[in-house]
């Protein structure tokens, strides 16, 4: 975690979001194992919550697309490192 002010000043730990990490993780897991049926609403669902970290001053936009990022990897290595697609 870097030491980046929130928009709201409460602390020093904007950066990346743990939230949007978290939702983008969740929802790349959900996708590679029950396909787009599943994949896409979990998308949007985390799409849902990075936004409302921007609307409600708790991050930066630059936050929310490292912490996007972040959580797409970290899933992505969890399907691959836990086994094959099971759909």
């Amino acid at each position: 975690m870097a030491s980046r002010a929130r928009p709201d000043g409460a602390d020093q730990l904007s950066f990346p979001s743990g939230h949007t990490s978290t939702a983008f993780a969740w929802a790349t897991v959900a996708n590679a194992h029950y396909g787009w049926k599943a994949g896409v609403p979990s998308y949007l669902a985390a799409s849902a919550i990075g936004l409302s970290r921007i609307t409600n001053d708790k991050h930066h936009l630059s936050d929310v697309v490292a912490g996007a990022t972040l959580g797409f990897i970290t899933g992505r290595t969890a399907v691959r490192t836990n086994g094959m697609r099971r759909r």
